[in-house]
């Protein structure tokens, strides 16, 4: 059924385009119009299908660049709509493919660029989505533009290539004076423990093909592996004890609580304890 809106947005084509589940929207994210001088767009509107009728949103503070077939998927863990790459007019010369990535929070009505460790290449018409059961992005194939800007190469311009767009979080156990029970399941980046925790922290894990403890100068962190982490500032309490199906067991100074296991730490005042995780 063709709708006859009051208000729409300009012509174009190659636009983004994803549904806002929050609020019961569409969202259209700009696209190119050859009609004007810099055909690529930037611009946000909204869909209401309840109301049939669209809606310009004008999203506070920097904007990303004008761009057309660029990737578009909605996070509906953290309600918000994530953009990557694109192709981005420069002048009459040319065009230029861009790989930043960029997200839309509608409740603040404001883009943010993403910071990211690593990215995929600069690729327009690529295929995205969010994938909610690992919690990711992913995007997959696309086009190749030269540098500078023209058509690419005719024989190898398209991509087969799958990349996955994984959060980095912060959690943080506040910490009462006497006993508390945590498991804590990392997944870190980056891997090197050195780089990821502060110079005042202890820490161990097992390594179970060399039958010994590792400690944090020769740690590269995976998924899965059990930890045992203090800060050495007078916060917590030794020993540390840890379930060993029948009983507890003392984790002695030094040592390490076994892999995907909950533990006791003894607070001996307030205090934040922080993990560091990529979940």
């Amino acid at each position: 059924t063709e709708l006859h809106p009051a208000t729409s947005p300009s012509p174009r084509y190659v636009s983004s385009m994803v549904w806002d589940d929050a609020s019961n929207r569409i969202l259209l994210f700009g696209g190119r119009d050859p009609q004007r001088e810099d055909p690529c767009l930037n611009d946000l509107w909204s869909f209401d299908p309840a109301s049939r009728e669209w809606t310009e949103l004008h999203p506070s503070g920097a904007l990303p660049a004008t761009r057309s077939a660029a990737g578009m998927a909605w996070d509906s863990l953290r309600k918000q709509a994530v953009l990557f790459g694109g192709v981005h007019w420069l002048d009459q010369n040319g065009y230029s493919a861009l790989s930043d990535t960029w997200v839309y929070d509608p409740g603040l009505n404001r883009w943010s660029q993403l910071p990211c460790l690593g990215s995929p290449p600069a690729e327009v018409g690529l295929g995205m989505a969010y994938d909610s059961l690992r919690d990711q992005v992913l995007i997959c194939g696309g086009e190749y533009l030269k540098p500078g800007g023209q058509a690419g190469f005719p024989d190898d311009r398209t991509r087969n290539d799958c990349w996955a767009l994984t959060y980095q979080t912060t959690l943080g156990y506040f910490l009462e004076p006497g006993w508390n029970l945590l498991a804590v399941p990392l997944q870190l980046w980056p891997a090197k423990a050195e780089e990821l925790f502060p110079p005042g922290w202890s820490l161990f894990a097992w390594d179970a093909f060399a039958n010994r403890y590792l400690d944090r100068t020769q740690l590269t962190l995976a998924p899965g592996q059990g930890l045992c982490q203090a800060i050495s500032s007078g916060l917590l309490a030794r020993p540390f004890f840890a379930w060993a199906g029948g009983s507890y067991i003392t984790i002695a100074n030094g040592a390490v609580f076994p892999a995907k296991s909950a533990f006791w730490m003894r607070a001996l005042v307030p205090g934040l304890e922080w993990v560091w995780l990529n979940d």
